[in-house]
């Protein structure tokens, strides 16, 4: 077994017993946690993600069968023809097992951070001063990378993470730098990588899996094209000085709910009648919302084990209330619909940074 990485007091291990897959989940993982050394020996690892290969499962044949899409195997191991993937939780140890995929790495890391009774939600996090946590929940394309890396060039801010975040019911936020997803239009906000790395991004049909499709097209033909179809995973330690990335918990100080508002014509922040729960509720919706495509897999799951899918939303609720109860503030910030991701920048760092 051998260890790829150490997210906070996680460790992600892989069976190295097959050399050629393992360089090839290698290589898939880095869109996921290229960058993450940072970790590397700053805690003791507590908790384990075991990564194995899926030819382990391809000869049993005691699951029960949702047609189409999952088998439940005895020792509650769930397999997923939606997701390529299959796990098994475990006390401290979640295993999962897989011949290529590994886009569902963050769901199987939350089930260990929820043992500890830490969960994540969408958006973005800044400190300041390495101490208070500033936090923006939102849904994707709000102009929460625009903000971040403008955020970032000032002496006392540093990023604990864009798109997703983890939140402790002790009120404390925890870094998940995974890479940033930069399309063409944040070429204005990186010059300097993308100075240095020849990219060229080809406009074509505008869907998901098209372009998923594309990639993975290009890795099994061992196509050399090194052009951009949709967006750019870079490791914030590449566009980042590393003092930049904010290792440390910090305590959440500051929630700002962002959205984006057709009746706004300038940036509005207004912290009347929001609370904790309104919070909690837009939080948790969020981040369902943006982790849709792992839903089946997780109704599947509960289904099979004849479990209330409340077991799934409440310890989330929970964590999240009992965090966000201990913040100073909650704001709601609403962007006009049609403002670009620069101005949008510019606004949100003399609303939530005012005065740095």
């Amino acid at each position: 077994m051998k260890q790829l990485y150490q997210i906070h007091n996680i460790g992600v291990f892989i069976d190295d017993t097959d050399k050629a897959w393992m360089e090839h989940i290698i290589g898939n993982l880095k869109v996921q946690f290229d960058g993450f050394e940072i970790y590397n020996g700053i805690r003791d690892i507590e908790y384990k993600l075991i990564i194995k290969n899926m030819k382990e499962l391809e000869d049993r044949n005691d699951a029960i069968v949702v047609p189409e899409c999952s088998y439940f195997y005895s020792g509650a191991i769930m397999r997923s023809e939606y997701s390529g993937v299959a796990y098994q939780d475990g006390e401290k140890t979640v295993t999962v097992w897989t011949s290529d995929e590994t886009w569902y790495a963050p769901y199987l890391l939350e089930m260990l951070f929820l043992k500890q009774g830490i969960t994540f939600v969408h958006g973005a996090s800044v400190a300041v001063d390495n101490n208070s946590g500033k936090l923006i929940l939102a849904f994707g394309g709000i102009g929460k990378t625009c903000f971040i890396a403008n955020a970032a060039k000032k002496d006392r801010v540093s990023l604990l993470g864009d798109d997703l975040i983890l939140v402790s019911k002790t009120g404390e936020l925890y870094s998940y730098p995974r890479p940033f997803c930069l399309y063409e239009y944040h070429k204005a906000l990186f010059p300097q990588y993308f100075k240095q790395h020849d990219v060229k991004y080809v406009h074509i049909e505008d869907n998901m899996y098209f372009k998923r499709g594309i990639r993975k097209a290009k890795k099994i033909l061992h196509i050399e094209d090194k052009s951009i179809y949709s967006y750019l995973t870079v490791p914030p330690v590449k566009l980042f000085p590393s003092d930049k990335i904010q290792i440390n918990p910090v305590k959440l100080d500051d929630i700002f709910i962002m959205r984006r508002n057709q009746a706004s014509d300038t940036v509005r922040i207004s912290m009347d009648g929001y609370n904790v729960t309104m919070a909690t509720n837009f939080a948790l919706n969020v981040i369902l919302h943006e982790w849709d495509v792992g839903l089946k897999i997780v109704l599947n799951y509960h289904a099979q084990q004849f479990k209330d899918i409340g077991e799934y939303i409440d310890p989330r609720r929970d964590i999240l209330k009992e965090a966000f109860s201990k913040a100073k503030s909650i704001s709601c910030v609403d962007i006009p619909e049609k403002m670009p991701a620069a101005e949008v920048s510019k606004a949100l760092n003399e609303v939530i940074l005012e005065g740095i």
